[in-house]
């Protein structure tokens, strides 16, 4: 339970609130409280082998709480630097997802985001990607903001979002530096050298070496 809150934390809104379980953050605001009553959205998640052994069913318990290591009293679901939503009756999952993607959400969409920037420009206006926090504050906050927006209003359409950066002058520069940006590793002033992605890499060193790749099922090259 406290990994799959870990875990989400992490994936979709950037948060690394690990430190919170055994204190308060001390690089963020997170609290152990905050901590727990996040974790409180997943002790119902039941798992269990499907006919196929390496089938993993996933399925809504009904039942089950989280109990505060301090006092263990049972921390009822809240948001992390939200409310605390009427779960009664509900799958605390799908609450959990209708308050992540909801547009007043100021925490997914600005982390989905960042990850498609450091893509296309190799780093993130918060770096790495996945420690989003208020000591490591984005490089460009409008250009952060302004990112995570463009994607709530086209309703998580990531292909106009793409199109968006690949369109800017950002992507576009050139990785030659000049006296003006030479030692400019944070402002997006120039292109960053980046290394090529592994199906790239493997179809650039077929091509050198006049091979064609075998992959089981699928034809030669």
């Amino acid at each position: 339970t406290l990994k799959t809150a870990e875990n989400v934390a992490q994936v979709f809104m950037g948060f690394r609130i690990q430190c919170a379980q055994c204190h308060n953050h001390i690089f963020d605001r997170w609290t152990m409280d905050d901590y727990y009553s996040f974790a409180a959205f997943f002790p119902q998640v039941g798992r269990k082998t499907g006919e196929d052994y390496r089938e993993t069913i996933v399925f809504n318990r009904g039942s089950g709480e989280v109990r505060h290591p301090v006092g263990n009293r049972v921390m009822a679901p809240k948001f992390l630097g939200g409310d605390t939503p009427d779960v009664a009756g509900k799958d605390r999952r799908a609450v959990l997802a209708d308050w992540l993607t909801a547009p007043e959400n100021p925490y997914f969409a600005t982390s989905v985001a960042n990850r498609v920037w450091a893509h296309f420009l190799g780093i993130g206006n918060v770096e790495p990607v996945d420690d989003i926090r208020v000591s490591n504050p984005p490089s460009n906050q409008k250009l952060f903001e302004e990112l995570g927006g463009k994607l709530i209003e086209y309703g998580y359409d990531f292909k106009q979002l793409v199109r968006d950066i690949c369109a800017s002058q950002a992507y576009q520069r050139s990785t030659v530096r000049n006296e003006s940006n030479q030692d400019d590793g944070r402002n997006f002033a120039h292109a960053l050298v980046r290394r090529i992605p592994a199906e790239q890499l493997l179809d650039a060193i077929c091509q050198v070496t006049d091979t064609k790749e075998k992959f089981r099922g699928l034809p030669l090259g």
